[in-house]
């Protein structure tokens, strides 16, 4: 049941003047930037106000700013989850970091010789076995962060060379 209160939806292009981020055209183009919504705190929300004047419209609670305006120093890339002390990495992971065989049974013993220090990771479990079920908590999560990569990377590809194939046709055409 909803409460019949309707939520508006952020703009879904940068409010800076003279910025295409998040256009249908600039969408099309390879390069792709994040996006983020003004705060939502009254104080910052008029800094904000300040530091992006526009003429023709006022900046809403809605609009956002792509990354093109931020410095790179505040804009976070990579994230961690931290347990017991080590950090598990988050966001875009280095495939390649990570030595896992394909199409055999290597396939299911994964190497971490990306991130040595979760070897040491042992908080999962009774003392007697918490080695070994960290262990495979550990392979588990690596290996699902893989597949979510490798599936990831997959769909991209084949989206590609469904967008080439349709190009084909439209020159033979």
């Amino acid at each position: 049941m909803s409460s019949g209160v309707k939520r508006k939806a952020s703009q879904a292009h940068c409010f800076a003047p003279g910025c295409s981020s998040g256009y249908v055209s600039a969408r099309k183009s390879d390069r792709q930037v994040s996006l983020f919504s003004v705060s939502k705190d009254p104080e910052r929300f008029k800094a904000w106000q300040r530091a992006v004047p526009r003429a023709d419209e006022p900046l809403e609670a809605t609009s956002v700013l792509c990354e093109l305006h931020f410095d790179e120093q505040y804009l976070v890339r990579f994230f961690t989850h931290t347990i017991n002390g080590f950090e598990l990495p988050e966001g875009h992971a280095d495939v390649d970091g990570i030595d896992c065989a394909r199409n055999s049974d290597e396939s299911r013993s994964t190497t971490l010789k990306a991130m040595p220090h979760l070897a040491k990771l042992t908080v999962v479990g009774c003392p007697n076995h918490n080695t070994e079920l960290t262990n495979k908590v550990i392979k588990f999560y690596v290996l699902t962060r893989l597949h979510f990569l490798v599936k990831t990377q997959n769909a991209s590809q084949g989206d590609k060379c469904k967008k080439m194939k349709m190009l084909k046709l439209r020159r033979v055409l």
